[in-house]
Order: structure tokens, then C-alpha cells, then sequence
């Protein structure tokens, strides 16, 4: 997970929860580069570091401090390895938790840039400081929910996997319109198709849009041999934002892909000779050609 950092000492060092505290505590947690923290249970957590690894931690929490715990199989050892990431709770109110790792493990874990799966796990803790500024932000999800968003189109693309992977391109505008072309795997669809999206399909879309924190959405996204890529040009709130790669996108944003993956399959639409991805003539054509 990368950091956000705050150019303070920490103030609050023997922060004692309460029952109320422990209630505020127990919230899906996200990051500003949409890291995803449940903590709604009293024992277990889930954590996705924000390329689609949603991991499942025991959860151990004192006073100010909680343990995120697994257990690693070490190559030649019988016995798993006890693995614990610890972070203080510096400041806990309804909508805002902000944590300080406690370890150089804890930061490894959270900071790595590199989202690869293999690499984030055999960092060296040895390789980073601890510092009393390392702060690490997180809010609730009706914090990053855009009320105001103003939505033009959305260009999405995705190619075949080794798999039942649907390969296709379309487009959506403003009032639900929908121009399809359908390679492999999109069932009756094959082919140029034009259709609209029903009030409720659309209405449903534009509230996904809306929680999906389109600002903060990662422009480069992990993926693996063998596993589908995705392009997807955004024309919103009178900006473009493009986002490419593979299919590790957050698992804050998965509602959104669960939709543009499965749409084709719900909504009419009509055989046409001629669609045009405007988006796509406009800015850069899409890398899944």
C-alpha cells in the first residue's frame, strides 16, 4: 500500500479506546489510494492492498493497538510462521482512522510501491526506517462518494483470458445509450450492436460511478499470465481519465467491474452494420486492439 503522509509528530501516543470508539472501529476502512480495510468483525480482517489481493488477517486489538495476523508456510519448516503487522490507532472518529505502524514489517507491508504479488511479500523490513511521521490515513466509504459527479461516457474494453473471459468493446453516454461490439465469449452478442440501458440499469450504473472514487482510481492496474486486460476511458465532471492493465483492479472498485463485465448480458440490443467508440477517436485508441 503507498502512504499518505502527514508533516507531524504523532500526539495522542497512549490513545485509550472506549466503547464507543470500539464501535466506530468497526467500519470498512479505505485509503486514498483505495486500500480496503474491513474491520466489522470482532476477530477477523480483510485487507486488500489495492491490486485485488483481498486477504483475510485474525484481528487482535488492545487499548490503542491492533495485530493484523497470518500465518506463512516458511519453505523447510513444518510449523507455519506467525506473521504479525501492528499499527497504532492515532485517531479514530466516525468518518477518519488514522494508524502509525508500529514495526518495519507493519511498514513494508503497507508502503511497498511495487503491487506485485511476489515481490510485496519478500521485502526487506531491513531496507526502510520507522518514523514518527509515518502516518497512514484511512476514511469511510460515504466519504469518497461523489454526489456531484457529472458523468459524459465510459469506454471499457477487455480482452480473452485462458478462460470463459468475455472479449469486448462498448461504450455508454450521458442517458444510458450503449454501442457494443462483441469478440468472444459475449454470448448472443457477436458482433455491432446498439442498445439503451433500462431507467433502473442505469440508474444502478450511475450510483456504482458515484462510490467507485473515479479521482483516486489507480491509472495502472496488476494483472497475471493468462488473465484478461482492460482499458477504460472515464469522461466525467468535465475531465478524461484513462486506466489500463490487468485484472487487479481494487477491490473497492469490484462492484464496478461485476457491472461492466456482466451489462451485455442484461440489457436489448439491436445488430447494426456501423458503431463508433467516440472516446476512443478522441483520445488514444484502446491498447486491446
Amino acid at each position: 500500500m503507498k502512504i499518505y503522509l502527514i508533516s507531524f509528530l504523532l500526539i495522542v501516543c497512549n490513545y485509550q479506546l472506549t466503547a464507543q470508539d470500539n464501535l466506530e472501529l468497526k467500519k470498512i476502512w479505505i485509503s486514498p489510494y483505495l486500500e480496503y480495510l474491513d474491520l466489522r468483525q470482532e476477530d477477523t480482517a480483510y485487507f486488500d492492498y489495492g491490486m485485488g489481493y483481498h486477504e483475510k488477517y485474525e484481528f487482535e486489538k488492545q487499548d490503542s493497538v491492533f495485530n493484523l495476523v497470518q500465518y506463512d508456510r516458511i519453505e523447510g519448516i513444518k510449523e507455519k510462521k506467525r506473521v504479525v503487522k501492528s499499527y497504532q490507532i492515532i485517531k479514530l472518529t466516525n468518518d477518519t482512522l488514522l494508524l502509525h505502524p508500529l514495526t518495519k514489517y507493519s511498514k513494508v507491508f503497507v508502503e511497498n510501491e511495487d503491487k506485485s504479488y511476489s515481490w510485496k511479500f519478500h521485502s526487506d523490513p531491513n531496507s526502510v526506517e520507522l518514523n514518527e511521521t509515518d502516518i497512514y490515513i484511512f476514511v469511510t466509504e460515504k466519504t469518497l462518494y461523489d454526489f456531484d459527479l457529472k458523468f459524459d461516457k465510459l469506454y471499457f474494453s477487455g480482452t480473452p483470458c485462458n478462460g470463459s473471459c468475455p472479449s469486448m468493446e462498448f461504450e455508454i453516454d450521458s442517458i444510458g445509450n450503449i454501442v457494443f461490439l462483441g469478440k468472444m465469449n459475449t454470448g448472443k452478442y457477436k458482433g455491432k450492436y446498439t442498445g439503451k440501458l433500462t431507467t433502473n440499469q442505469f440508474t444502478k450504473f450511475i450510483e456504482i460511478l458515484k462510490s467507485s472514487a473515479l479521482d483516486y482510481f489507480p491509472e495502472q492496474l496488476g494483472g497475471g499470465i493468462d488473465a484478461p486486460d482492460y482499458f477504460l476511458i472515464f469522461s466525467y465532471n468535465g475531465k478524461i481519465k484513462e486506466i489500463k492493465g490487468g485484472h487487479a483492479y481494487p477491490y473497492f472498485n469490484k462492484p464496478l467491474f461485476d457491472f461492466l463485465l456482466t451489462i451485455f448480458e442484461e440489457v436489448k440490443m439491436k445488430k447494426t452494420k456501423e458503431i463508433e467508440f467516440s472516446l476512443i477517436t478522441k483520445t488514444n485508441k484502446s491498447p486491446n486492439r
